[in-house]
């Protein structure tokens, strides 16, 4: 797996991966870290900015996803509080921005999608376990049995606590990857490597039961019993065509 995290690319794309790798690094973390790492990835590519990928910015594509920035744009004239309305809109700039920035950028993106999967899983994973040593490290501290990892000091909002992240968002952190190193698992047949993405599935899966984010595990059992299924079938018969 240790070919997975590097790319034979220009040093423009090997930075603009650099970026997009760091910025999914600290996803689980405090909000600061990812805005100061895709403020640099704005730079990076203002600074690189040329006639054709400024046109490539300007596409059908990029209008829909932005449009959940433009909605709450305008929802935003009608609210009642403008000053928590602009912090909010603020927090969602990213939604605007990224689907430019990754037109503008130079980086073949489904080249490298599986790379920046991995690295995104793999922090998750860490993130997971972390959580759960601090999860332990209180428990012993205060000489509690060991179910109460089980309880609701050690559920939900109060686990993920120690990230200061919302319960919800890294369910559907873990969700994706977890999901994303199942169908890499299926393809993989180095021995070695599937004992990883076992270890690696089996951490998600409890930190995504520890989390208790009802939506989110309702939203992954549906896809791994019905989507997944079919989209996997669907993947196989192109690969045979």
């Amino acid at each position: 797996m240790k070919s997975s995290f590097t790319i034979k690319d220009s040093l423009e794309n090997k930075i603009s991966y650099c970026h997009l790798a760091l910025f999914l690094i600290a996803l689980p973390f405090d909000r600061f870290y990812s805005e100061l790492v895709l403020i640099s990835f704005l730079f990076h590519t203002c600074f690189h900015l040329n006639a054709q990928r400024l046109r490539a910015m300007l596409n059908q594509t990029n209008l829909i996803l932005s449009s959940v920035f433009l909605v709450g744009l305008a929802g935003m004239l009608w609210s009642q509080d403008g000053t928590q309305a602009g912090k909010d809109m603020q927090r969602q700039l990213a939604i605007l921005l990224f689907p430019l920035l990754l037109s503008a950028s130079g980086l073949d993106l489904i080249a490298y999608r599986k790379r920046l999967l991995l690295v995104f899983g793999l922090t998750c994973a860490a993130t997971v376990l972390y959580l759960y040593v601090e999860a332990f490290r209180i428990i012993l501290y205060n000489k509690l049995p060991l179910s109460s990892l089980l309880s609701s000091f050690f559920i939900n909002h109060n686990f993920s606590e120690p990230v200061a992240i919302h319960a919800t968002y890294l369910s559907m952190y873990i969700a994706i990857t977890m999901i994303a190193f199942l169908y890499y698992l299926l393809d993989e047949k180095n021995n070695t490597t599937r004992i990883v993405y076992l270890l690696l599935i089996a951490v998600l899966l409890a930190g995504l039961m520890q989390l208790a984010s009802r939506a989110v595990l309702i939203a992954t059992m549906f896809i791994i019993t019905i989507a997944f299924p079919f989209l996997r079938r669907n993947a196989l018969v192109s690969r045979k065509n």
